[in-house]
């Protein structure tokens, strides 16, 4: 049994993405002019640019697992 096939590979990159896009969306109010005063941007700003250093992470580590022979050859049949 591998740790890493086609099917995980390809949800962990639509996972990272989705993620990564949350990241975005949740950086987003410290850019309306109304809530700079607020604390609630300035914890939602953080909690955004972990969730995009979370996402990157995650591809990274799917990146390094597929560097190991004995997964990579479990992954050729996904090679397009």
């Amino acid at each position: 049994m591998t740790i890493l096939t086609c099917k995980t590979m390809r949800a962990t990159v639509i996972i990272s993405a989705a993620i990564f896009v949350l990241g975005i969306l949740l950086q987003l109010p410290t850019m309306l002019p109304g809530l700079q005063s607020e604390l609630l941007p300035v914890i939602l700003s953080y909690v955004g640019l972990l969730a995009m250093l979370i996402s990157f992470v995650l591809v990274v580590m799917v990146a390094i697992l597929t560097l190991f022979p004995g997964i990579s050859v479990g992954l050729k049949p996904c090679q397009h």
